[in-house]
């Protein structure tokens, strides 16, 4: 049994109030509606996520917009799907879908969906642990829905499938298992470890579409220690699948334990995952990197920070490991071109103290010294405007970054040699 003082204490006051007027609505027109899931499963296990599922035994759709006549928020529907996405005026967002059950025409295929009943949609899932549903209709608002012993497995620690094709139907499924294994520190249950080498021998990874494998890998590499999920996954079925020149080797696997620290101290904001995949590609060339950012289908501009890093990675290190004395507009010009994530990159790939040092003296004190000077300061000297304002400006730049120019005055006095000589 769910207490209702549970989900009142986990859910936002008005994530709450449209979850109770949810179960109201379904009662007084004679239907079922359930919160689904990986929030019910964390709710169990006392862990923070509030993406928040809800199943009716009945049109999406039709209630979404029954829904919105007795409360105020944003309706987005989804009709090839038959889901819609509720946003709240507080921003927060839930989706409603249809009970459904699904039939894969052949394996490895995206699956064909028709509505049922919650039974069904419960059993199509991919583990017994994220097969759980609470009841939110008022007479049994709160109760817990457990029909294929989900909380037996989340009390035992335990990721197992709800059915023998499971890893046939979707290899993808073969990913995620590791993926909650190791992220709540469980067990890949034995009969499914099996399930996983027989699919593994089957081939069946290598019958997913590339994009399908990119969304899941990309998943596992948001995790907080992606590392622990890849070294399982070699283990279980190699990682060939994503790309035959990808290896675990020391380098790499070092690399991740550097990566995790400093994405863990960054105070910026970047793609942390793209760090990890960047190290990941690092085996491969620059066409094959083209490549697979093609077929994960991933957006131009992290495309150009992997190229970059991958065409300029090396060079940088080797110049940030020298030991002749760099200026501090030298690290800065070597290191600014690159992204975030590349920085990080080069300093996961490093062993080098020097390197090091010189890496944390950009992020920590370089990126944070700009000049007084703006382009209307040169104006007023007199200097038309043009490209070299640019060229004038960065030589300010560099010389207030080694500590020559201390004030705009100084500055000032710089830009006017500049554009006399």
């Amino acid at each position: 049994m769910m207490k209702n003082l549970q989900l009142k204490k986990r859910l936002p006051k008005d994530v709450f109030s449209v979850v109770r007027k949810i179960g109201t609505l379904a009662e007084e027109s004679g239907f079922f509606a359930y919160i689904v899931g990986g929030f019910v499963r964390d709710l169990l296990l006392g862990v923070k996520n509030l993406d928040l599922d809800i199943v009716i035994e009945r049109d999406a759709l039709d209630v979404a917009r029954l829904l919105r006549k007795k409360i105020d928020f944003q309706l987005k529907t989804h009709k090839r799907f038959g889901t819609a996405t509720i946003i709240l005026p507080s921003g927060f967002k839930m989706d409603i879908a249809t009970s459904r059950r699904e039939h894969y025409a052949y394996p490895a295929a995206l699956p064909a969906v028709c509505p049922s009943s919650i039974r069904d949609d419960l059993f199509r899932r991919d583990f017994t642990i994220n097969a759980l549903a609470i009841k939110l209709n008022q007479g049994n608002f709160g109760q817990l829905l457990d029909l294929f012993d989900g909380c037996r497995d989340l009390k035992k620690g335990l990721v197992r499938v709800l059915h023998d094709k499971s890893f046939i139907d979707d290899p993808t499924r073969i990913l995620r298992a590791v993926r909650f294994e190791q992220r709540y520190d469980f067990t890949i249950e034995e009969h499914t470890k099996k399930l996983i080498d027989g699919a593994r021998r089957a081939g069946m990874l290598k019958q997913l579409s590339r994009f399908r494998i990119g969304d899941e890998l990309i998943l596992i590499l948001k995790e907080e220690d992606p590392l622990r999920c890849l070294l399982r996954l070699n283990k279980l079925c190699g990682l060939d699948f994503i790309h035959p020149s990808i290896k675990l080797g020391r380098g790499i696997s070092a690399g991740f334990k550097r990566a995790k620290k400093y994405i863990s101290l960054s105070d910026e904001a970047l793609d942390g995952w793209l760090v990890y995949f960047m190290l990941l590609t690092c085996p491969l060339d620059a066409k094959q990197i083209r490549g697979l950012c093609r077929d994960f289908s991933l957006t131009k501009s992290c495309q150009q920070r992997l190229e970059y890093f991958k065409k300029n990675a090396s060079g940088a290190l080797k110049e940030l490991k020298g030991k002749a004395a760099l200026s501090n507009h030298r690290i800065y010009e070597v290191l600014q071109p690159f992204s975030c994530e590349g920085v990080l990159g080069l300093t996961a790939l490093t062993e080098s103290r020097t390197t090091e040092k010189r890496i944390r003296l950009f992020l920590k004190k370089l990126t944070r010294i700009k000049t007084a000077l703006q382009g209307k300061d040169l104006e007023r000297i007199g200097l038309e405007p043009g490209p070299k304002y640019r060229q004038i400006l960065k030589k300010v730049l560099y010389e207030k970054l080694d500590g020559k120019l201390k004030n705009k005055r100084e500055e000032l006095k710089y830009a006017k040699w500049l554009s006399a000589s």
